[in-house]
């Protein structure tokens, strides 16, 4: 999919700024926060107070940038709109990755190849952040494959209704994460393929899109839980910004709370 391609989204979609009908990826990228910015700005600026006036703390909207700003909520709306998902912003790539796996607390992973610094942090967690949560097992590929063998004659699940709190005799993977095009090598994932895996073992499929921008792939249009990106490659591209964002399917909002 290319900047003159049409994006489309569910139907049964509760995000207000997805619209239930194909419409240009270029209109997105110009409107797709018009129903939050209120000032009429052409360029959006950047706010970069560290706090807000508020009154009673249960009916504040901005209150501290470290929960969030008008421009990260900007940004969100747009990244969500494009990706059909809701947006989540993080500080970094790895920030958003280190936030999945702290939610997802995966016992059993399979983690597809995929950016050093990725694999790094999958590690760090399978050596000392699954203590206390049960055993770590790591699937191969052929592993994976034979899970799909076994399994393919059951009914897939209504991947909108994946639960964390799942026992392990029902979930055979926690959590599959899958980097597609690859970094550095631009290997492409059949991302349906993995989605299926996901919905007959009942794991949660996350991919990491950063180098295809949400131009060029939606993954949760092919049936991905979670995408990833780092939003200092493809999305910046001038080498000039850090950033990481979760866009996550419409009605996992576990992840998003």
């Amino acid at each position: 999919m290319n900047a003159n391609s049409h994006c489309s989204a569910s139907k049964s979609s509760s995000n207000p700024r997805i619209l239930p009908f194909p419409i240009h990826g270029s209109t997105i990228e110009c409107h797709g926060d018009d129903d939050i910015e209120t000032t009429g700005d052409v360029a959006a600026p950047l706010h970069v107070s560290t706090n807000f006036v508020f009154g009673a703390p249960e009916s504040c909207g901005q209150v501290y940038s470290r929960l969030n700003t008008v421009t990260r909520t900007r940004v969100e709306a747009l990244l969500g709109a494009l990706e059909g998902g809701q947006a989540i912003t993080y500080s970094s790539g790895l920030s958003a990755v280190t936030a999945l796996i702290h939610c997802i607390k995966p016992r059993r992973m399979y983690v597809d190849g995929g950016y050093h610094g990725v694999r790094a942090a999958f590690k760090l967690w399978s050596e000392r952040g699954s203590v206390g949560s049960g055993r770590f097992e790591s699937f191969t590929f052929e592993q994976c494959k034979q899970l799909y063998e076994q399994r393919k004659s059951q009914p897939r699940t209504e991947r909108a209704l994946w639960r964390p709190t799942d026992t392990k005799e029902e979930r055979a993977l926690d959590l599959i994460w899958v980097e597609s095009p690859s970094n550095p090598y631009a290997n492409v994932a059949d991302i349906e393929w993995f989605a299926e895996l996901a919905d007959r073992t009942g794991a949660c499929l996350a991919v990491d899109s950063t180098l295809s921008s949400p131009l060029g792939q939606r993954p949760l249009e092919h049936g991905a839980h979670v995408v990833m990106h780092a939003s200092s490659k493809y999305l910046a591209g001038h080498n000039d910004l850090l950033g990481g964002v979760l866009i996550v399917l419409i009605g996992i909002s576990f992840i998003v709370s």
